[in-house]
């Protein structure tokens, strides 16, 4: 957890030059991992519909990685037009192949990932927030074929993930029990180790 200290008067604070500070660090971080999961994800599935998938995810998750981990929020102004990509492409792939099942079973699918970490968001009370609902969403619509086994796997990634960063940081004293701890990052990480490792 960053705390930011200012030692000038609050007529010397300039909030822009932060605020540019913030997206700047948004785009770099955009810039060096969009075309290292783009990479590792043609390596592994070529030019595919599952390529063709990731591609939003690929070009969002250094955004969202950052954001997420710095103000504990995954803006709606990036997750749902993700979404709604997403959507547009399993739309157009089922007029393709002309079966209504690759439209139908993917979105439902992706809705009850969703429904999952909904439950997740109402019983924790903040352990797992509103914008990871939606992250859920995005994941299970990215990933072409999202069984039980790599549901799973991507769900124990990203609770083991983050209770060891949440260990480690009580131990170094960072946080506390009440502390707030970003989940997206996370979820983004397990989401891509899944997807990399476990997607045939």
């Amino acid at each position: 957890m960053c705390n930011h200290y200012y030692l000038g008067t609050s007529s010397d604070f300039d909030y822009s030059s932060i605020l540019l500070i913030r997206l700047q660090r948004v785009a770099y971080l955009g810039l060096i991992l969009t075309p290292l999961l783009l990479g590792l994800s043609f390596e592994k599935f070529g030019i595919t519909f599952q390529f063709l998938l990731l591609i939003p995810l690929a070009v969002v998750s250094g955004p969202l990685f950052l954001i997420d981990a710095t103000t504990l929020k995954l803006p709606n102004s990036i997750t749902y037009p993700v979404a709604a990509i997403l959507m547009i492409m399993r739309f157009t792939y089922s007029i393709y192949t002309q079966k209504i099942n690759d439209l139908t079973e993917p979105i439902f699918k992706a809705f009850l990932f969703a429904a999952l970490f909904l439950c997740l968001y109402l019983i924790t009370r903040g352990g797992v927030g509103a914008g990871d609902v939606k992250l859920a969403f995005i994941i299970g619509l990215s990933i072409k074929e999202l069984d039980v086994s790599i549901l799973l796997a991507l769900v124990l990634i990203s609770f083991i993930l983050s209770a060891a960063y949440s260990l480690a940081l009580l131990i170094r004293g960072g946080a506390d029990l009440k502390s707030k701890i970003p989940f997206g990052p996370f979820l983004l990480l397990g989401a891509w180790a899944s997807t990399l490792f476990l997607v045939p």
